[in-house]
């Protein structure tokens, strides 16, 4: 019999020699040589058919919370409402969930009867809200709550052994007050003064301006005529309640489907306290922290993260025009971008780098890109490296938690010892595991490679004679927007995109800017290094650096003023 190891807790491990590791995920020391289960999701046809078959279930499942929690708050809130409260959080749990459910399935398939060690309930976390639920998704500990879960649902009338961790698994963050939150309270109080005398006022929150934000802040209160309130207040419930068992044991419908049901089972006993328990006076909070003469909202990713916010937008849905500002990269050209999905339903307009696919999508610009740069003659090549999770948080076209821990730095390993190059840096992803992967990379590799550990990513582009990318991410939008050589390579098998971008996508790759081959992107990378010039000033690579930006990395001159116009005009237009 296979003995299961579904984390790298080793409290929950065995001795034995027939241990199984369910993912790269398990390992601890990268010289550990047990058998790993294959990682499923290793190619884009596998995520694609995982997104559209969970995706399935979230409309379903967003109609069944609607009602379980109109019954339990004794309100009659429609769908939509729902949707903007928490509905990220239930893409993110319905995706995990299947991805942790057909694991344990296929090793059961593979390997037959098994034996693991697995979290007793009286240890199993139930999050705050969604923020809570997204950090606790990347640790170890819940996601050993998930596999426990999953196998005492297949496996109803075996018995495991539940072990109680000798500490306490997982605690609440505690959020303190700092010099920060005092800063962003008083803007908030001037800014709201100064509007006091004005209607149809505008909230901005969590605007992702970048390093002007302050400078951008003040146009955009000129132009506006002082209409601008800036909240970035964080009004967040001094204490938490304890779970009540009652309201959430309220589903009992049975199916056919095992995940379906499996979701029935579990999906109450697991979401966040702030809809179950925390709902009401955190409602009540916001009902009472608000201005309702704003009648504009603009915000980057307020409506992803920012609980008021959300709160707030819900209740007064059909009065407010809510503007979200893509803030990120791989929208409007990744295959499928469940972000993006997600805030484009509960938004009025979606303001985007340039592209356009529908109505709600309005072709204006990145504000972060606005950040000054003065470049430097240098002679440094850069790679800029990204990281992903560890544990799969949703399904996505990039490399993601065991192709991440395993495929992705094989590839690294590849690109970076073929490549022949003076003065080259690396910079890693500014997280720990990301620094030990590379470093261990150039040791055994003795490669003459340089780490760059500076946070300031102006000065690094600054002095970039070339930027080689293993990722399509902001950086690569900064990079083309401020014209500095790039080199993009990417791994085919989990990229995939959108049909209105591959006309673009092709121009990238004919004229040598991205590449899906590691040979013929470091042959390439070697040939120009002398003179990166002569190939990144030419006419054709020009041209289509210049399509890429205008759709996918864009920024108008006096972009304060034409925001401010843009929403005031399309305001008007849904009034």
């Amino acid at each position: 019999m296979k003995l299961l190891i579904t984390t790298a807790l080793e409290e929950f491990q065995f001795d034995g020699k027939s241990e199984v590791l369910l993912g790269e995920w398990c390992k601890k020391d990268l010289n550990d040589k047990r058998e790993v289960f294959p990682y499923l999701w290793n190619n884009t046809d596998k995520i694609l058919n995982a997104i559209e078959h969970t995706n399935k279930y979230y409309e379903e499942f967003l109609d069944i919370l609607k009602d379980e929690l109109n019954k339990i708050h004794n309100i009659k809130k429609d769908k939509q409402y729902y949707r903007i409260i928490l509905g990220n959080w239930l893409l993110y749990y319905i995706h995990n969930n299947y991805d942790r459910f057909i694991t344990v399935r296929l090793f059961y398939k593979k390997y037959g009867e098994f034996d693991a060690k697995l979290l007793d309930e009286s240890q199993f976390y139930t999050p705050v809200d969604f923020n809570d639920y997204v950090r606790v998704l990347q640790t170890d500990e819940y996601n050993l709550q998930i596999y426990s879960k999953v196998i005492k649902y297949f496996f109803k009338f075996k018995r495991f052994k539940n072990n109680i961790s000798s500490k306490p698994l997982l605690t609440p963050e505690i959020k303190l007050t700092d010099l920060k939150s005092c800063i962003k309270n008083f803007s908030y109080y001037i800014t709201n003064l100064t509007s006091y005398f004005t209607k149809n006022k505008i909230l901005i929150t969590k605007p992702y301006f970048g390093e002007k934000g302050v400078w951008a802040i003040i146009k955009l209160l000129i132009f506006s005529k002082f209409k601008i309130i800036l909240d970035e207040r964080n009004l967040e419930l001094s204490n938490y309640s304890p779970i009540n068992i009652n309201n959430r044991e309220t589903i009992k419908s049975t199916t056919n489907n095992l995940f379906k049901d499996y979701l029935l089972k579990n999906i109450m006993l697991d979401i966040p306290k702030l809809y179950i328990e925390d709902f009401k006076e955190f409602r009540l909070l916001i009902l009472n922290s608000y201005n309702t003469d704003i009648k504009q909202i603009y915000t980057s990713i307020g409506m992803h993260i920012d609980n008021r916010l959300k709160f707030f937008v819900a209740e007064y849905y059909s009065s407010l025009t809510v503007f979200i500002n893509q803030h990120g990269a791989s929208y409007g050209t990744a295959y499928r971008h469940n972000i993006e999905e997600y805030e484009k339903s509960v938004s009025t307009y979606f303001l985007t780098a340039g592209w356009k696919d529908n109505h709600k999508t309005i072709p204006f610009g990145i504000p972060k890109l606005s950040k000054p740069l003065k470049i430097i003659k240098s002679n440094n090549i850069f790679y800029i490296s990204t990281a992903n999770p560890k544990h799969l948080i949703r399904f996505d076209f990039y490399a993601s938690s065991g192709y991440y821990l395993k495929e992705f730095f094989i590839i690294m390993e590849n690109i970076l010892i073929n490549l022949k190059l003076q003065n080259f840096y690396i910079r890693p992803y500014p997280n720990e595991y990301s620094k030990y992967r590379i470093t261990e990379i150039i040791n055994r590799n003795n490669l003459d490679i340089k780490l760059d550990s500076s946070k300031n990513m102006s000065k690094l582009f600054s002095q970039a004679k070339l930027i080689i990318l293993d990722h399509m991410g902001t950086t690569m939008l900064e990079s083309l927007h401020y014209n500095i050589p790039t080199i993009v390579i990417l791994d085919p098998n989990i990229e995939r995109f959108r049909e209105n971008s591959l006309e673009i996508m092709a121009n990238l790759e004919k004229t040598k800017m991205m590449f899906f081959d590691i040979a013929e992107a470091t042959n390439f990378i070697n040939n120009i290094s002398n003179n990166v010039d002569n190939w990144w000033l030419s006419d054709d690579v020009q041209n289509a650096r210049n399509k890429f930006v205008e759709k996918y990395a864009y920024l108008p001159d006096n972009w304060e003023k034409k925001l401010i116009d843009l929403l005031f005009q399309l305001s008007k237009n849904k009034n």
